[in-house]
């Protein structure tokens, strides 16, 4: 009748069953090495960022074109023609190789390019350039640089020449970009999640027979008793020998 019991309840079973109170009560129990885990992954990750990161220093400068035309309609079409030449032109090889060499600096047009930001709006008189540099100081050079450089390349479609006027051009104190933040919260949800995720698979997984609870889930009985074991000392046993 066992037999016939047992093959109906594996019928049944086709899957894992998952209890959540005890997986709970598992995690509990194993809530010293989760912490532990999260904390070597943070730690570690915080560490290997500082370490590799190089902090970047971003210099702003917020440029505004003016035309001093007799028409006014012409006036705004002619500053507006010419900040749309000037935040073409600001990021072209011919002015960041101009830049390069009058500052020697040890870099290629493309690095040059890639730390370098222009917001435009259309047919707008209003372009905001921003230098990213891991020395603040150099970010400040090559900005101003950009500027007088891309003013003396650029030319007016109309014929007539409109005046820049730079303001706010400075370098931010606190540097930006920084991964730290990101890189450990990832390396927080990381760390909990493996560790999380690798004891409820080992507890899913093992089907060993570890308490009378176990044997009627998995047999569909109630057992009637149970007998301690307890292993007998080395010296107990060789003792009983001699």
């Amino acid at each position: 009748m066992n037999d016939e019991i047992y093959q109906n309840q594996q019928s049944e079973d086709t899957g894992v069953t998952i209890n959540l109170r005890e997986i709970m009560h598992v995690l509990w129990s194993r809530i010293l090495w989760i912490v532990l885990v999260v904390a070597v992954c943070v730690a570690g990750t915080f560490i290997f960022t500082k370490v590799t990161e190089k902090p970047q220093y971003r210099s702003n400068a917020t440029l505004f074109f003016v035309c001093d035309h007799a028409n006014p309609a012409t006036a705004i079409a002619v500053a507006t023609y010419q900040a749309e030449d000037y935040a073409e032109m600001a990021t072209t090889q011919d002015v960041l190789n101009t830049v390069i060499n009058n500052l020697s600096l040890e870099m290629s047009y493309k690095t040059l390019a890639s730390k370098i930001t222009v917001e435009y709006g259309e047919e707008s008189r209003i372009i905001n350039l921003s230098v990213k540099d891991k020395y603040p100081n150099r970010a400040q050079t090559i900005l101003d640089e950009i500027c007088r450089v891309t003013k003396e390349l650029s030319v007016d479609r109309s014929g007539a020449a409109a005046s820049i006027s730079v303001f706010g051009s400075a370098v931010e104190a606190e540097p930006v970009g920084s991964a730290l933040t990101r890189n450990v919260l990832m390396a927080f949800l990381i760390g909990l999640v493996g560790s999380v995720g690798v004891i409820v698979a080992i507890h899913l997984f093992d089907d060993k027979i570890k308490s009378p609870d176990t044997v009627q889930r998995a047999l569909g009985v109630s057992t009637l008793g149970t007998i301690p074991y307890q292993r007998a000392k080395e010296e107990e046993v060789l003792g009983g020998e001699g």
